[in-house]
């Protein structure tokens, strides 16, 4: 989850105000009272409204959230959960109360919308449970993890024990196994209250059914059988009655409908003759136009080949009648008149540029004379400077020798050498006084590195001690709960997790390192759930076919007696047989189907209670293997502590030798840099000397070349100025001949163009030719496809003319009056015998109501005595799962015990990480969380201290170390289960610090960003709490008008250490 934007209306001290968060840390700072916590409230009461103002504080109403003066306070959040956008809006307004103005919250203005949910929400409490289920935290929890608010940041230090499991259990999902548990005990409630519903039951059907003489209800119900038997047979009677008169009533429908369909088919049939013999006649004149139109493409073709012969005689030298020859002359006279073209560009060009020749040669032979005339004199001025500067380079000379002099004397006894064995000396003494002072700053940085160094060794040492008898404690308290020691107890965690995942394969759940958790907290309780529920179901399938078995048993044995002429009750004769064989073939196939029902169901039965034998493995093989990689972690861990602690002995001793060589060498490296800075200045003085020299003898070369270069210029001058006069009369010469030869080009030009013209026209006459010539094809191939339609049509009148008679034949002979008269006699007739047939059922359905009543009564007997039967049943089934809901509920005891043992293991290493980089000190070693939750601070000499006994400082340390540890594992939860984590907020981390605590913190918030966390929020008045924060947000407040205002453009690198609350 990350927070995007922040939009306040009148919110406490801020008119408007509007922030974007970006990814990562953002630090909000500004004076006290500034409105800095003010932001984060504002975010924390939209997420949760009401709620949030109760973990505020008691002191705070919802009116205390308007600003003063205003109506109305307005807070929207734009937060991203799984990468979807979702903005939550809040509003309060003043009202008046009983008691004066009150804060009420605008339930039609509180929203929640997303791209992500299917509708928008409204409403405080519809909106905080769609936040709640994303976020799987509420308010409290909330405060209890990501917000640490400055008013109650020591709420877990100063929490009793059992308010303290209570917190972290809900925050860290350790409470699921628990609440699994909790589901067991209400339905364990109801089982009980269902056994005692049970036996009531059974005692009231016990007493209905005493009073009741079956032996009278089977005598009254043979009497209705026997009436009803010959009822039945005169109704059998009557049916055969009413199926012929029904016969020929259909018959005769069948007949009028067929002669109205005949009827209807005549007409349909002269209408399509008709229409086939209009589509004939437009048929055969689109023939006609398709011929007139290929006598017209005759005309054309006969017109183009005559103006062919024409153009052909224009040419001789082709056959343009030919459309291949024709062709090609185009080609030939296009590319001819192309190259002609170019021919003519080419020789304008020529002459163009040969009369740019000839004024390019005129310019270029004035500016050779004009150079000649200036060489001349630049000659004579060259000569006097050279003597100036043979002056200057004797007294540079005088003063170098005395520089050298001073130079050799004292870089001898610098560079402890002959003078004369050095190449150069001001090289050699830079060379020297460069090693010397890199050599002192690589001293004074190894100086200073082996000092960190060696303090950093002692820190690591004490903290490696402290963990390493930490992690072995861990190891002893693993190998206690697991009773046997392995030796690779990383080959032990795979072979557990193997055979976990091969008995979760029969569930569908994927065991794997990364989710073993997650497996034994949410799929494993839910699937033993499920096969708790299909194992209930069962039962009463099991049970519901036994009954259904029962009755139908039952009821055949009844019929097999009546059947026989035998009462079912004492078997006394009853004086008739009656046939019953379709009844107990129906009944039998319900005992078949219902041992079948029953059968499947006890199969099922069998199967889940399997499948419990093996979650009950597969929990086991969990927990195992959850504690073999908890040993192999922490074997692992001591083994590295072990190598470290002694590395880090052996570092401490070599860079305390080291130390102290440096230091020695140091002071020599010193000296000798102050002597080399006195060498190098008289190196300075005679290199400035030469240098002098040297530039006086470059002088007197340049001013020599100089006067010797204008003498060749002048030569070279002369010589341009002869040559120049010659290519001028070349150029003249080619211009005259480049004009001639660019009138021929266009004549020729010319000609080649109209031979160009007549080729292009004899082309498009062939062209035209070829278009009539496939016209004519399109319509000779029309004419033939309308043709083969007319002898299609002509096909059709044929064969609807035949069915015209066909149906004619059909209505010969007879009318439609007739037919009706007939059909009106057949039907009063069916209706006389169907009126007698209502009578005899009327009667026979009175008797089998009766009778209907009497085998009610009797099925209510017998059921009576089944359900006696399955309450007895169900009675031992409720038994039986109660005893299985006892072993289950013991197993999520076990869960939660070492799911608890793990994240303390985690939250008492990630507290003491924290807490040693916090507490530069040796007063206390760390932390330590108790299996009941107690917390203790550990003193140097291992007794331990209450923390809200210490002082206010350490119990902020300590405070802070737990909420960022309770944080750390939240997010490794998150990082392997979703986005759902909301970022870290710290309010004022720093109250009751002094100064060098605070600079530990930065380094504390730099090691959460680590933790795949996606913002950090500090709120804090130092603007430099965290140095090169990559997001600031200064807040600040006018006194004057009581209104906050932020700049998020503020960078500072100054730091605030004035202390107090917002």
């Amino acid at each position: 989850m990350k927070f995007e934007k922040l939009r306040l209306k009148n919110f406490q001290s801020y008119d408007q105000a509007a922030i974007e968060f970006e990814d990562g840390l953002t630090l909000v700072h500004g004076d006290n009272g500034a409105g800095k916590t003010t932001l984060i409230r504002a975010i924390y009461m939209a997420l949760f409204q009401g709620q949030a103002k109760s973990e505020i504080g008691t002191g705070y109403e919802l009116l205390d959230f308007i600003k003063d003066g205003e109506e109305e306070a307005e807070v929207e959040l734009t937060f991203r959960y799984e990468g979807d956008p979702y903005t939550v809006t809040w509003v309060i307004a003043k009202q008046e109360g009983d008691d004066g103005p009150v804060g009420r919250t605008r339930s039609n203005r509180t929203t929640l919308s997303s791209p992500a949910l299917d509708t928008e929400y409204s409403g405080p409490s519809d909106v905080r449970d769609v936040i709640e289920d994303l976020l799987d935290m509420d308010a409290e929890a909330y405060a209890n993890s990501t917000y640490a608010q400055q008013a109650r940041l020591t709420r877990l230090i100063e929490a009793t024990d059992s308010q303290r499991e209570s917190i972290l259990d809900n925050l860290l999902g350790l409470d699921a196994p628990e609440t699994y548990a909790d589901r067991l005990g209400d339905v364990t409630s109801p089982i009980e209250d269902f056994q005692e519903d049970l036996q009531a039951r059974r005692r009231q059907l016990s007493d209905e059914i005493s009073d009741v003489d079956e032996s009278e209800l089977q005598s009254e119900l043979q009497s209705l059988q026997e009436t009803i038997g010959d009822l039945q047979e005169r109704e059998g009677e009557l049916d055969e009655a009413v199926a012929d008169a029904q016969e020929q009533v259909q018959k005769l429908d069948q007949r009028i409908d067929e002669y109205r369909e005949a009827k209807e088919r005549q007409g349909e049939l002269e209408d399509k003759i008709r229409d086939k013999k209009e589509r004939i006649r437009e048929l055969r004149g689109e023939i006609d136009d398709c011929q007139a139109t290929i006598n017209e493409c005759e005309e054309v073709i006969e017109r183009k080949r005559e103006r062919l012969q024409e153009l052909n005689e224009d040419v001789p030298e082709y056959d343009l009648t030919d459309e291949s020859e024709a062709a090609e002359a185009l080609n030939e006279f296009e590319t001819a008149r192309e190259e002609a073209a170019a021919a003519v560009e080419r020789k304008a060009a020529a002459v163009d540029q040969a009369r740019n020749e000839v004024s390019r040669l005129e310019e270029e032979l004035d500016s050779h004379r004009d150079e000649l005339r200036t060489a001349c004199l630049d000659h004579k001025q060259k000569l006097d400077t050279v003597a100036d500067a043979r002056d200057e380079a004797e007294q540079a000379k005088d003063e170098l020798s005395e520089r050298e002099a001073e130079r050799d004397e004292a870089a001898g006894e610098f560079l402890d050498t002959a003078i004369s064995e050095v190449e150069d000396i001001g090289d050699a003494v830079d060379a020297k006084r460069e090693s010397l002072d890199k050599r002192r700053q690589d001293l004074e940085l190894e100086e200073n590195e082996l000092e960190q160094k060696q303090e950093q060794a002692e820190t690591d040492i004490a903290r490696i001690e402290r963990e390493l008898e930490t992690a072995r404690e861990e190891r002893q308290t693993i190998r206690e709960r697991l009773d046997t020691d392995v030796d690779d107890p990383e080959t032990a965690f795979e072979e557990a997790l193997s055979r976990a995942d091969d008995l979760g394969d029969g569930f569908d759940i994927d065991v794997a390192p990364e989710t073993l958790d997650s497996t034994l907290t949410g799929e494993l309780p839910e699937t033993r759930s499920e096969v708790l529920d299909e194992l209930a179901d069962a039962f009463d399938d099991e049970l519901s076919g036994c009954i259904e078995q029962a009755r139908a048993e039952t009821r055949i044995e009844d019929l097999e007696a009546l059947e026989g002429g035998e009462w079912p009750i004492d078997g006394g004769d009853i004086g008739a047989t009656h046939d019953y064989s379709d009844a107990l073939d129906d009944l039998r196939r319900v005992v078949e189907e219902s041992e079948q029902a029953t059968d499947s169901a006890s199969k099922a039965q069998e199967d889940a209670r399997s499948q419990l034998t093996t979650l009950d493995e597969l929990t086991e093989c969990l927990l195992t293997a959850a504690s073999f990689r908890a040993l192999a972690g922490v074997t692992a861990d001591i083994e590295a502590y072990e190598s470290e602690l002694e590395e880090r002995k052996r570092d401490r001793d070599e860079l305390a030798e080291q130390l102290t060589g440096v230091r020695e060498e140091l002071d020599t490296v010193r000296q000798q840099l102050r002597t080399g800075e006195s060498v190098a200045e008289a190196v300075e003085r005679a290199e400035g000397a030469a240098e002098k020299l040297q530039n006086r003898r470059e002088e007197l070369h340049n001013a020599e070349e100089a006067a010797d270069d204008v003498v060749e210029e002048i030569s070279e001058a002369a010589d341009a100025v002869g040559e120049k006069h010659d290519e001028l009369s070349e150029a003249r010469e080619e211009l005259e001949g480049a004009i001639d030869d660019h009138e021929k080009a266009e004549t020729t030009l010319e000609s080649k163009e109209a031979n160009e013209r007549i080729a292009d026209k004899a082309v498009e006459c062939h062209e035209s030719i070829s278009d009539r010539e496939g016209e004519k094809e399109t319509q000779r191939e029309a004419i033939e496809t309308r043709e083969g339609q007319i002898d299609d049509l002509q096909s059709d009148v044929a064969s609807f003319q035949d069915d015209l008679t066909d149906a004619e034949e059909v209505t010969e002979g007879t009318s439609l009056d007739e037919l009706q008269e007939q059909n009106a006699k057949a039907e009063k007739l069916r209706q006389q015998v169907e009126t007698e047939r209502a009578n005899v059922r009327e009667e026979i359905r009175e008797k089998d109501r009766k009778q209907e009543r009497v085998e009610q009564n009797l099925e209510d007997l017998r059921e009576r005595r089944a359900t006696i039967q399955s309450l007895d049943e169900k009675a031992e089934w409720a038994e039986d799962i109660e005893n299985e809901l006892t072993g289950v509920e013991a197993t999520y005891e076990e869960v939660q015990t070492e799911m608890r043992n793990r994240v303390l293991g985690r939250l008492n290493k990630y507290a003491n990480d924290i807490f040693g980089d916090l507490y530069q000190s040796e007063s206390y070693n760390g932390l330590r969380i108790g299996e009941d939750y107690s917390l203790e601070l550990i003193r140097a000499d291992d007794t331990t201290r209450d923390p809200k006994k210490a002082s206010g400082g350490e119990s902020v340390l300590a405070t802070i170390a737990l909420r960022a540890a309770v944080y750390h594992v939240l997010a490794d939860q998150h990082a392997e289960g979703g986005e759902g984590l909301p970022p870290l907020v710290l309010d004022e981390p720093t109250s009751h610090l002094d100064d060098t605590h605070v600079d530990q913190i930065e380094g504390v918030i730099e090691n959460i960003q680590t933790w795949d966390v996606p913002q950090v929020i500090v709120v804090s008045h130092r603007n430099g709490l965290v140095h090169d924060a990559p997001h600031e947000i200064e807040v600040t407040k006018d006194e004057a008008t009581d209104t906050s205002t932020l700049n998020p453009d503020y960078t500072s690198s100054h730091c605030d250490e004035a202390a107090g609350d917002d």
